[in-house]
């Protein structure tokens, strides 16, 4: 194809359509809002729906668009580059979600670890080439060990998490 120039826009490429539908039935297509502009992206967050002590995010960072602060989108109308599952101590002001997690087909999908360094453990899929996925250490903590498997519904259920988007 690129002997007929450059593809224009890299969201229609069949790979990156795969991961971002991937995770849109992951989470059921949720509503996001979004929170700031920074560093050249736009953040987009949704808070999960559960009685705890922490607060549990879905948060997606996309490109830097014009949409005002408080807008809000589903999950399948965002072109994201990096998709977090993340716990904070602190509440933000965005749209709240539940779903049903699945450990089923396509989201059994194996991560295998790449790297370890401090407190994160990069891996990647060979199901899903083109996306790469960091587990985070507890605050204040260094992993002591990495799994060297996992898989991708594991890695989001942890809720320290960020999934990176390569192409």
């Amino acid at each position: 194809m690129s002997s007929y120039g450059t593809m224009i826009d890299s969201d229609l490429l069949p790979e990156k359509t795969a991961i971002y539908d991937l995770f849109t039935a992951y989470f059921s297509n949720p509503i996001l809002t979004k929170t700031k502009n920074e560093d050249g992206g736009s953040i987009y967050a949704a808070k999960m729906n559960l009685l705890m002590r922490d607060y549990r995010y879905l948060i997606i960072v996309a490109p830097e668009d014009q949409q005002p602060i408080g807008s809000t989108f589903r999950l399948d109308q965002i072109k994201w580059v990096y998709l977090q599952t993340r716990t904070f101590e602190y509440e933000m002001n965005c749209a709240d979600f539940s779903y049903i997690s699945s450990g089923r087909p396509p989201f059994d999908s194996r991560l295998h670890l790449v790297e370890k360094k401090g407190n994160m453990a990069t891996y990647e899929s060979k199901d899903y080439p083109n996306l790469s996925m960091c587990l985070l250490a507890k605050k204040g903590n260094e992993f002591t060990s990495y799994p060297e498997l996992g898989t991708i519904a594991g890695a989001l259920e942890t809720f320290r998490t960020i999934f990176q988007i390569t192409i």
